[in-house]
């Protein structure tokens, strides 16, 4: 047998590691930003101004258009005054009350004094009344005897001496002067006697009816007075009443003015909301309103703005490539777009559900960060 030469076959050996293995896949997809904000105005009205153009940058807060401010401002101005009106109010209200305050104690003070003077005048009235009707005392009955007695031992002296005089003057022992003076003595005790049997006749009388019907007219009217008196307790009832009119008058200022300050907020609001600012830092993605739209509940969008800092991917994968994918997972995106740049991601979303037609599923591919 023919022997067969061996031929010797060169061969290297390189020891085994472990690296990863990128899979580069054609997709098409949706690049979006995350922060996507179209801007427009709380109220209508007519726009002044617009601050900015497609591709300026904006920060939050920025002012980016403005309304005109001219009826917010009156409107504002109107319910400052009308707050000022019902601060006003109820300034006047709460005088009002401290007025009505002491006009009731004042009324309460001078009712109740005239009816305890009303009383007082009456029960003197009613004394007196009584002590006419009585009569005479045992005491006053006696003091006019006496007197008549007196009176009547007067009387006999007097004519006594004048029954003397008057024979002297016959034997001209005296003068006619002296004669007079005994008689004028003389008539003197007459009347005097007289008026002491006068009143003694009184005494026993009693009162004249005249002196009772004056009396009990006294008693009559100072009784009127009482009543008055007490019928203007009805004015304390009134002054009470002033006093809740005031009190209540006080409570309904200050409602007021709670609902005047709330207006006035309401207002202060509506003049800032003419002010239309940036929600967020970003890019002028498109300029919707020009100075000189009047902007209505139709058509209110003043400016579309959006944040490149958070950009994500909606790509569509092949069904066959849908094990292949788990969340969480680190990409790295080229976009024909920026050609020769790459950007780096991480998949935050697998849409369960694929299509039929394109037999393909979506993959949110998020934070999109050029690397």
């Amino acid at each position: 047998a023919e022997k067969v030469a061996a031929i010797a076959t060169q061969v290297s050996v390189t020891p085994a590691k472990q690296e990863s293995i990128s899979e580069t896949v054609d997709v098409t997809g949706t690049l979006n930003a995350e922060n996507d904000v179209l801007v427009n105005t709380k109220l209508s009205g007519r726009i002044t101004n617009v601050y900015f153009r497609e591709g300026d940058p904006v920060r939050k807060g920025q002012v980016i258009a403005q309304q005109d401010t001219a009826d917010a401002q009156a409107q504002l101005d109107q319910q400052r005054a009308n707050l000022e009106a019902a601060r006003t109010r109820l300034t006047q209200s709460e005088v009002a009350y401290r007025n009505s305050l002491t006009t009731l104690k004042l009324t309460e003070q001078q009712t109740v004094s005239a009816v305890r003077l009303a009383r007082a005048q009456l029960d003197a009235a009613k004394q007196q009344l009584a002590v006419i009707k009585s009569g005479a005392r045992p005491q006053e009955l006696q003091q006019s005897q006496e007197n008549v007695t007196s009176a009547k031992a007067d009387q006999v002296k007097a004519r006594a001496d004048l029954k003397r005089y008057q024979e002297l003057y016959r034997q001209q022992a005296i003068s006619a002067q002296q004669l007079d003076q005994a008689q004028a003595v003389a008539d003197s005790s007459d009347a005097r006697y007289n008026s002491a049997v006068q009143g003694l006749s009184l005494v026993k009388e009693g009162a004249r009816q005249e002196d009772i019907l004056r009396t009990e007219a006294q008693v009559e009217q100072t009784n009127q007075g009482l009543i008055t008196a007490q019928s203007n307790r009805q004015q304390v009832t009134l002054r009470r009443a002033d006093v809740d009119n005031a009190q209540a008058g006080i409570a309904s200022s200050r409602a007021s003015i709670k609902q005047t300050e709330a207006a006035v907020r309401l207002a202060e609001q509506a003049l800032r909301d003419l002010t239309i600012v940036s929600p967020m830092d970003g890019i002028v993605a498109e300029r919707k309103a020009e100075p000189g739209v009047q902007a209505t509940v139709q058509r209110s969008d003043v400016m579309r703005i959006v944040a490149l800092n958070s950009i994500y991917l909606d790509a569509q994968l092949a069904e066959t490539q849908y094990a292949r994918i788990r969340r969480e997972q680190a990409v790295s995106v080229n976009v024909d777009a920026f050609p020769g740049r790459s950007f780096s991601g991480r998949v935050s979303k697998i849409f369960p559900i694929a299509s039929a037609t394109a037999r393909s599923f979506t993959v949110r591919i998020l934070s999109l960060i050029h690397i």
